[in-house]
């Protein structure tokens, strides 16, 4: 399922197209570093539906290395086993983090999974299934028993095909537990949905434990309670709706928050690199978290700290192209603080005030990935530069408050 067909009002996921591999989640890493790059596997969590950032980018950032995101919709073992130009691709890179897949995509004695994802072909009469049309019938008709003993078929199946995926990777390998309740649950088989609980469907500690002298370590992100996310406009902030399989939703709650994916980034660098991380500068760490959090206030103040001393040229820019911009909203229009701007001979001449660049949120965020400051700085120099341009306009708030760049919510901050 390619999402950002669904999502494009509210999120770009910056796909990128290889041959070999199809569309993949971005930034785009290439060219990529033999053996400088990290690999992450897994289904929606780690391909970071409903987010700006997807985890493994943040995780990039703090770890300062490349990152390749093999995120792909309702994916389970079997899945990656027949793409080997993943399995390749990760085998020329540094580390691999593996995902908890779910086990509602591996096959039983009586439906086998099509193509490793939650369609099925019955064996006997070749008709196909989505998952919800397998399992769900058999509780509703009172065929307890016989759902169940095919849910333990499908998770023997999908212990060995872990395995089996876990030997043909010849780097390190991270499993990583990315979900929004415990692996140890207890389990209510008087209905479907207790039985499999939430995802990593069918998945549960005695699972993981077969799995764990396979590989470097289990990292465990859990978040019970974690809420739903509500779909916002990329262009104007305002709420959006979004297509959710068949339905049109404000919001939803199945995949990680951005909140949960930014706590999931950072416990993976403490597993991976514990000492060698080049975790961002305190400030760096500050700017996302606020970002991730709403904090309007925070924002600013990391902004300030982060870029404080970048000179930019105003010479040019007349005082007559004035309007006020919204500081207090850091989605809708998120704000760069820049200190110290050279005003030159434009009609704000003599007056050493602050500038606030407004610039798409997702933008900022990005700049906040940069494993060090002169990294981000850099970046944010560039960026202003091409945007101060007489499309855009400034006014005085007041004393206290600085001047405002307003740009516009359209434009491409990466053109």
């Amino acid at each position: 399922m390619n999402y950002q067909l669904f999502d494009f009002h509210c999120y770009d996921y910056q796909l990128w197209d290889d041959p070999k591999l199809g569309l993949v989640r971005g930034p785009d890493p290439r060219p990529l570093r033999p053996g400088g790059y990290i690999t992450c596997i897994g289904a929606a969590a780690t391909f970071g539906r409903f987010c700006d950032l997807s985890y493994p980018e943040i995780l990039g950032g703090l770890v300062d290395r490349q990152i390749l995101n093999f995120g792909v919709s309702a994916a389970g073992p079997q899945y990656f086993l027949e793409n080997r130009a993943i399995i390749d691709m990760a085998n020329q890179g540094d580390k691999v983090i593996l995902e908890v897949l779910s086990a509602r995509s591996s096959s039983n004695s009586k439906f086998k999974s099509i193509g490793g994802k939650n369609i099925f072909k019955h064996v006997e009469t070749g008709k196909e299934y989505h998952e919800r049309d397998v399992y769900p019938p058999l509780y509703e008709t009172g065929q307890i028993d016989e759902a169940a003993a095919l849910i333990d078929e499908s998770r023997a199946t999908w212990v060995a095909q872990m395995k089996e995926l876990i030997a043909l990777f010849e780097k390190p390998v991270y499993l990583l537990w990315h979900s929004k309740r415990d692996a140890d649950y207890k389990e209510n088989r008087a209905n479907y949905g207790g039985h499999i609980s939430k995802y990593p469907q069918m998945v549960n500690q005695d699972m993981l434990d077969q799995l764990t002298g396979s590989v470097e370590a289990v990292i465990y992100a859990t978040k019970v309670g974690d809420p739903d996310t509500e779909f916002r406009s990329r262009y104007t902030g305002e709420p959006e709706i979004c297509r959710v399989g068949q339905v049109e939703r404000k919001s939803w709650g199945y995949y990680p928050s951005q909140d949960m994916v930014y706590d999931t980034a950072c416990k993976v660098a403490d597993a991976i690199a514990p000492v060698q991380a080049n975790k961002p500068k305190p400030v760096l760490s500050s700017l996302l978290d606020a970002y991730l959090r709403d904090d309007a206030k925070r924002l600013r103040n990391s902004f300030r700290a982060l870029i404080s001393g970048i000179s930019i040229d105003l010479t040019g820019h007349p005082a007559s192209l004035l309007k006020t911009a919204d500081e207090d909203d850091p989605r809708g229009a998120d704000i760069i603080i820049v200190q110290q701007f050279s005003i030159g001979d434009s009609a704000l001449a003599g007056d050493d005030r602050d500038i606030v660049a407004v610039c798409p949120a997702r933008a900022m965020a990005a700049y906040a990935t940069q494993a060090t400051a002169t990294k981000a700085k850099q970046r944010l120099r560039s960026i202003i530069n091409s945007h101060l341009n007489p499309k855009y306009t400034y006014t005085q708030v007041s004393e206290q408050n600085p001047l405002i760049l307003q740009e516009n919510l359209f434009a491409n901050p990466f053109a």
